[in-house]
């Protein structure tokens, strides 16, 4: 089952981007976020909507994003 909301290591992770590249991008609006009391989460719909905004590329998770889990 694909989950509805990530995490901000798992959406750094789907996206092959780091988490301050990643909290750039919210901060400017270009992806958007939900705060469950102190956690962001950030919902796959609004990854998805990113990713179909930018210029076709093979994306992959590194071992370390898939180690953390």
């Amino acid at each position: 089952m694909n989950k509805i909301l990530c995490s901000t290591h798992e959406a750094a992770c789907r996206l092959s981007i780091g988490r301050t590249k990643l909290f750039a991008l919210l901060r400017d609006g270009e992806i958007k976020a939900v705060r469950l009391g102190t956690k962001t989460m950030i919902p796959a719909s609004a990854l998805e909507a990113f990713a179909a905004t930018l210029p076709e590329r093979e994306a992959s998770c590194t071992s370390r994003c898939a180690a953390k889990g």
